[in-house]
């Protein structure tokens, strides 16, 4: 526990020391002057040395690896990324490994079939498999034969529980039944009152991406629900959602720890790994915002995705009328486009993609901090926490958000 908190005020610090630049809008690069602002000058050249396909392994494992960090062309950069790969779960010491709950299908070790075919994306049929996998093997540690699965969308989860392996396990009582219930999940909802029957019955609180606020809420409810509820199994996202679920712990909330923001929590969600290139739209974005009068910057309105394959010209008509401007000289608009698109289509457009990368290298030390805030609330709650784990359960490529955050209650009093 103790190390569990020093590693979480760890990466407080780093992530606290660096608000401004994790918690930067890319739509304001160029309007706000973030490159000259927010990136130090000897990291800044680090990146700019760097190919497109160089920067894309950035925040990866094989970062390191590359010829120009191995030859110790890039020192300031290589430096960063030392920094950043300490104060991600793995390199605290946070992730759970080497136990029964760290059995997850994503890994080839799973006794459940496939649940291929009906209907999913590759991502959830990934997803669905692997949190089955250790949801059921949680249910029979526990002695569970009712699961509360919190924002279950279209029950894919539930469903391919109440498969026959995975009903074994189970020990079927508690899955032949697939019970909808529709209720706010908050700090007032009430597990005796939602569910009903019998008290006796004891259950798993589970949850695939429980959205935004939702997750600190079913952590919460969770330790309310003890001894009915035996243990859980969430896994977070949307991060930049929440509203008032961060800090949970005693920890952060004694040290007076704010909240990083929305745009760095929006950055948790993001997975490095994937190496995807941007594309024209995030420049045509930072673009936009030049043209934009301070009254627009400020309404709060969003252009959000726009379809449009053709050229800087084509995607401002389009944000413009988004936006409420009426284009009147369609022409004009066009020449403003060219001349912006050139004057900053070179090296500016190189350090807004660098600038783009770097934030997404941060990926791991927001999240590590979010989740780990979760679980040393937990782990605060002992005794009605016995233990609490943090486990890898989705390939990250597939899965950006891949850990569960998982817990095993005890009776209050003890057992």
């Amino acid at each position: 526990m103790n190390e569990l908190r020093r590693a979480l005020s760890r990466v407080a610090d780093f992530t606290e020391a660096n608000k401004s630049f994790i918690n930067a809008h890319m739509v304001d690069f160029y309007t706000k002057q973030h490159w000259e602002r927010l990136v130090d000058a000897d990291v800044g050249r680090d990146l700019l040395s760097l190919t497109e396909e160089e920067l894309l392994y950035l925040g990866t494992e094989q970062f390191m690896n590359l010829e120009c960090v191995r030859a110790g062309r890039v020192p300031a950069l290589q430096a960063l990324a030392l920094q950043l790969e300490r104060h991600t779960l793995s390199a605290l010491g946070a992730l759970s490994s080497g136990d029964r709950l760290a059995h997850p299908a994503a890994y080839g070790e799973s006794g459940i079939n496939s649940f291929a075919g009906r209907g999913m994306s590759p991502k959830k049929e990934h997803e669905v498999d692997a949190m089955a996998e250790l949801v059921a093997s949680l249910a029979h540690r526990l002695g569970v034969r009712q699961l509360l699965d919190l924002g279950s969308g279209k029950g894919y989860l539930a469903a391919r529980i109440a498969l026959e392996r995975a009903a074994k396990m189970l020990q079927g009582e508690g899955v032949e039944r697939l019970r909808t219930l529709t209720a706010r999940v908050d700090d007032r909802f009430d597990v005796e009152a939602a569910l009903g029957g019998n008290e006796e019955e004891q259950l798993l609180v589970c949850g695939l991406h429980t959205c935004g606020e939702l997750g600190p809420s079913a952590l919460r409810l969770a330790v309310r629900g003890v001894p009915r509820v035996r243990g859980l199994c969430l896994v977070g996202c949307c991060y930049h959602l929440l509203e008032r679920g961060f800090p949970m712990s005693r920890e952060l909330g004694a040290r007076g720890c704010q909240d990083p923001g929305r745009n760095a929590r929006m950055l948790a969600a993001q997975c490095a790994d994937r190496r995807q290139e941007t594309g024209n739209t995030l420049f045509w974005r930072a673009l936009l915002q030049l043209m934009l009068t301070d009254e627009e910057r400020d309404s709060g309105k969003r252009v959000g995705r726009l379809a449009v394959t053709g050229v800087f010209a084509d995607y401002a008509r389009k944000a413009l009328r988004k936006l409420g401007r009426d284009v009147v000289d369609e022409l004009a608009l066009r020449v403003q486009a060219q001349h912006l698109e050139h004057e900053y289509g070179g090296e500016q457009r190189r350090q807004l993609l660098a600038f783009h990368r770097l934030r997404i290298a941060w990926a791991g030390c927001i999240e590590a901090l979010l989740l780990l805030d979760r679980l040393v609330f937990l782990l605060e709650q002992w005794p009605t926490v016995a233990e609490a784990h943090i486990v890898r359960l989705f390939d990250p490529t597939v899965s950006p958000r891949c850990h569960a955050l998982v817990a095993l209650m005890q009776h209050v009093g003890g057992e």
